[in-house]
């Protein structure tokens, strides 16, 4: 379920997970952090999101990059990240983050 956040509680998030802010914006590792502080906040679940989820953000057209710093660092508005919808469908109930759960490979020795 979506919640609206005042300026007050977008500030305090952002203090509270030592986030320095460029020109008033977030980079997109920074607002992943944002993001997996909302699901934290909103749906009582512990999920890390990472760059990549901010990259489909953009791809998918969820996302306007406010400023393109150089090739590799992109800056966000902080309204648009707090306004991004959370996947808590995705998520397997119960189930460690991707890549945890994933079967082991056996390793053959060389003859």
């Amino acid at each position: 379920m979506k919640r609206e956040y005042t300026e007050e509680e977008k500030t305090t998030i952002i203090q509270k997970l030592g986030i320095n802010l460029l020109n008033g914006m977030l980079s997109g590792g920074q607002a992943a952090q944002v993001l997996s502080r909302r699901a934290e906040i909103e749906i009582g679940r512990v999920h890390k999101y990472r760059e990549g989820t901010i990259r489909q953000h953009v791809k998918n057209g969820r996302l306007e990059i406010a400023q393109k710093v150089h090739d590799r660092l992109n800056l966000f508005k902080i309204d648009d990240v707090f306004a991004l919808p959370l996947s808590p469908t995705r998520w397997r109930s119960g189930m460690p983050s991707k890549g945890k759960h994933r079967k082991k490979t056996k390793t053959h020795a060389r003859t």
